[in-house]
């Protein structure tokens, strides 16, 4: 967008800053801490823990002035903080500042007066700018894991990179962000059990830093069925230590290892391939060849070699889910998923053939109803005239539906009215920075009568890492007002085209926008496959068709991040006190059209991610 101005914006009347600092001013001693019983709750949550550097430095600096007075402080203190934060550990905004093409301003809401009041650029930019901010960036174990379709979009946006020439960008130069890595160990996207040929060089392929994947190796990427299996073992760690949720077994054309298996079985000794560690190597393969020579008896030597190196990754994908009970049991709560590849050693291009076939007979406690949900076509929801559950969510949705109609209509009253400053939120909004129109405006309601929580990004969070700001935000949210539902709303933008783009192989984004992407790439690329499976008569209708799709696929897609990584929110879902429902934004009219809730919600529910 080259935005020419950034404004990080903060007010008095804030929450988690008063709760912050009242606790600050108990850590100092304080005896005059005011009494908030109805806030003691959120005195844990992430979001206050993020609020308490600008507290303790208000309290420091200031120590005799009265609660409001610290509050106050602190807010400013806050925006000032964040300021820093973005020029320190953005490098793209930090050298757009430096160049003039941006500046970062802070801005303060007088919230009684709804006066702004600008404060103007860091005092100290100067300063911060003098110390560069981190080109490089590479995960650690302090990073959350990252799901499996995220993780496997990131892989076929590498290979695309590798095969159109803009691969090789991610260099690690930095001193600083390797010592990173050996202090604070690894934490890789994926386990990549491949073939020790030298010509298909893993990381190289899909374009990854160290630190990215968790490579194993062997001729013929293949492994027994004995529980004692190096090859297993070291899956087993990477699954339960490093926790990764995607292992892609990937053969290639032109496999010597299986090439020796198909000629041994055409020429009738496939069971006497020697007693050599060579020969059993090769007994491994010999399944998949037999079947290869099996289904195409006439044809050539290169063309049961391709197939027999398709059946030999599923073989080797079938002993990963049977014989290792540490994949078995992650598969089974959907917290791992295999996949097979074969990469292509003359194109470059890696050929993605999904997960098993029968992977349900494999796994057969897996919840198939979601595995087929992930899997299979999405077919549009339809929109819902009357949707909620409970009395609360029906009356509060009945109001946003009452509203939009107003807007739609051009006889809106409620928008821009009176700010009531001690109002309780009936509903909570999720949207899309892009969306042009405030939601308030699409809804006609009061500022006073909807928190809304607007971002570009996805959502990194649960399993050990911090908490994401975007999950931390909406627990407060919830806990603090205790809202009966939350809307997402799903609003065809940019960011489907950015992260077609990427599965693409265009030029590797920064890692600001790697973040932004996270969710996307995954529901891009379920969307791209579908599309392309179907077929669309234009690339306009292409590109119309992933967009619209996209949005809808995402929109569901967080609401599974938002159960599967908030304990908080999960619960009051499981226990009917809140409803996540998705509403979709059409473009020329501003209609929202309500399409409840995800359509699995219940299953959802019961995996339990996080409930260690």
């Amino acid at each position: 967008f080259k935005t020419p101005v950034l404004m990080i914006m903060g007010n008095y009347n804030n929450d988690p800053i008063k709760i912050a600092v009242r606790k600050a001013m108990r850590e100092t001693g304080r005896t005059d801490v005011p009494d908030i019983s109805d806030l003691a709750e959120l005195e844990n949550l992430p979001l206050v823990e993020r609020a308490m550097p600008a507290a303790r430095d208000a309290v420091a600096q200031t120590p005799r002035n009265s609660f409001m007075e610290l509050v106050y402080q602190a807010a400013l203190m806050n925006i000032w903080r964040n300021i820093e934060v973005i020029l320190s550990s953005s490098a793209s905004i930090a050298e757009a500042v430096a160049s003039g093409e941006m500046q970062v301003h802070g801005a303060f809401l007088e919230v009684d007066t709804k006066k702004v009041q600008f404060l103007g650029q860091h005092p100290l930019q100067e300063q911060i700018l003098s110390k560069p901010s981190k080109q490089d960036v590479i995960r650690t174990a302090k990073d959350p894991p990252v799901p499996p379709l995220e993780a496997l979009a990131s892989l076929v946006a590498g290979n695309k990179r590798y095969t159109t020439g803009h691969g090789g960008t991610l260099q690690v130069n930095d001193s600083e962000v390797k010592k990173a890595l050996c202090s604070s160990g690894q934490n890789p996207i994926a386990v990549i059990i491949g073939c020790a040929d030298s010509r298909a060089p893993i990381e190289i392929i899909f374009d990854m830093k160290p630190g990215d994947l968790f490579v194993l190796r062997n001729a013929g990427n293949s492994c027994n069925e004995k529980t004692a299996c190096n090859m297993k073992g070291s899956m087993d760690y990477a699954i339960s230590v490093l926790r990764c949720k995607l292992v892609i077994v990937m053969g290639h054309t032109q496999c010597g290892a299986v090439t020796a298996a198909v000629s041994a079985v055409r020429s009738g000794g496939a069971s006497d391939l020697g007693p050599t560690a060579i020969g059993h190597v090769l007994s491994l393969l010999t399944a998949a060849a037999e079947r290869a020579v099996k289904e195409l008896p006439n044809g050539t030597l290169e063309e049961q070699v391709a197939l027999a190196t398709e059946y030999n990754v599923q073989e080797t994908m079938r002993k990963v889910m049977v014989h290792s009970k540490v994949a078995n049991d992650a598969v089974t709560r959907l917290d791992l998923q295999v996949h097979g590849a074969v990469y292509d050693l003359f194109s470059g291009e890696v050929k993605w053939l999904g997960q098993h076939p029968e992977v349900q007979q494999f796994v057969p406690n897996m919840p198939l109803e979601l595995h087929h949900w992930h899997t299979r076509q999405y077919t549009p929801a339809p929109v819902q005239l009357s949707p909620g559950r409970s009395p609360g969510a029906r009356q509060a949705l009945m109001r946003l539906i009452d509203g939009n109609r107003r807007f739609t209509e051009d006889c809106a009253k409620a928008y821009a009215g009176k700010v009531e400053a001690d109002a309780n939120p009936f509903a909570v909004i999720l949207a899309s920075s892009e969306i042009g129109v405030p939601a308030e405006a699409v809804f006609d309601q009061k500022p006073s009568n909807l928190i809304v929580q607007r971002t570009m990004g996805g959502i990194e969070g649960g399993d050990g890492g911090d908490t994401d700001l975007y999950i931390a935000s909406l627990e407060f949210a919830f806990l603090k007002y205790r809202p009966k539902v939350f809307v997402l709303l799903a609003s065809p933008g940019q960011l489907p085209e950015v992260a077609l783009e990427q599965l693409n192989g265009c030029k590797a984004p920064s890692e600001p926008m790697r973040r932004v992407l996270t969710d996307h790439m995954e529901s891009t690329l379920k969307t791209l496959w579908q599309v392309d499976a179907v077929g669309s008569y234009t690339q306009a209708g292409r590109l119309s068709l992933i967009k619209a799709i996209c949005t809808e696929i995402n929109a569901w897609y967080i609401i599974e991040q938002l159960v599967s990584y908030s304990k908080i929110l999960r619960e009051a879902v499981r226990s009917g006190d809140l409803e996540i429902h998705v509403a979709a934004i059409v473009p020329r009219t501003g209609r929202a059209e309500f399409l409840g809730e995800h359509p699995l919600l219940s299953h959802l529910v019961s995996l339990n991610k996080t409930d260690k």
